[in-house]
């Protein structure tokens, strides 16, 4: 992990976690396959969000999650507590690059927006490849920032947008690795089974206003999150804030607007 982080670990930030995985399960979660006798390993597992949501929806032996935050971890517990009491969750701090683990330890590994935080995602994958037993599955979901289509166009959260996503790069992470990701895995030796994008849209078929409000909700907290290191680097305005939430509120009451955005996911096998 860089030693910049462009989100935060703010109670905040990790309500907008929480909230970011209930809403883009319906999304990513069906992509990925778990059977009762599977071990499984979630890198980057933050605030426990994905495995209190995949524990409701799909059967495992075990999930591990490990975070390189205390933070983090610890309000995961939190989140966690009665998955972790009947024995089906167990957390750990520690690094993706240096994963605590026997070689053929697990029979899947899974990660969500966690790669595009890393100057050097390769060294992660080396260890995953490690810990997953023969013929073991990764199924990973990352960000393709550049996919991000706004109409009618809207020239401040293009601007917000853009600086959003040169601030990631300079710290050392990568805002469209989601294109990325089967060469990537490819490189590091795996085969690739599946690779595919998921589409969350807004468009005139979305016509219930709590609906538009809430999907716009997601991605306006999105944009937030970079806020205030955005900030202490000089790179946008201290009303900002104000101005993408403005920026949304014209989204939300046009009909005729519509945003998209480009997630991307990989199935790779050991």
């Amino acid at each position: 992990m860089n030693t910049e982080y462009i989100h935060s670990f703010t109670e905040s930030e990790q309500q907008r976690l929480v909230a970011q995985a209930e809403f883009l399960a319906h999304y990513t979660h069906p992509f990925l396959e778990f059977s009762p006798s599977d071990s499984v390993l979630e890198i980057g597992c933050g605030v426990g969000a994905q495995i209190k949501l995949l524990s409701n929806s799909h059967s495992y032996k075990k999930i591990v999650g490990i975070d390189f935050e205390p933070k983090q971890i610890e309000k995961a517990k939190q989140i966690l507590l009665n998955e972790i009491k009947l024995g089906k969750v167990e957390l750990a701090v520690g690094s993706g690059t240096n994963l605590p683990y026997a070689d053929d330890y697990f029979d899947v590994v899974y990660i969500f927006f966690v790669l595009e935080h890393f100057y050097n995602p390769s060294l992660i994958l080396q260890e995953i490849k490690r810990v997953l037993k023969p013929g073991g599955k990764f199924f990973c979901t990352e960000v393709y920032n550049s996919g991000i289509s706004i109409f009618p166009a809207n020239e401040y959260l293009t601007h917000y947008w853009d600086q959003f996503n040169k601030l990631q790069t300079r710290i050392g992470g990568n805002p469209d690795i989601g294109i990325q990701l089967g060469n990537l895995c490819i490189d590091a030796g795996f085969i690739v089974d599946k690779f595919q994008s998921s589409i969350p849209i807004l468009d005139k078929r979305m016509k219930s206003l709590g609906e538009r409000k809430r999907f716009l909700n997601m991605w306006e907290t999105l944009f937030v999150s970079g806020y205030s290191l955005l900030c202490e680097k000089g790179m946008i305005e201290e009303d900002a804030d104000t101005k993408i939430s403005l920026a949304f509120e014209k989204i939300l009451l046009n009909e005729e607007s519509i945003f998209l955005y480009s997630l991307w996911q990989v199935l790779a096998i050991k």
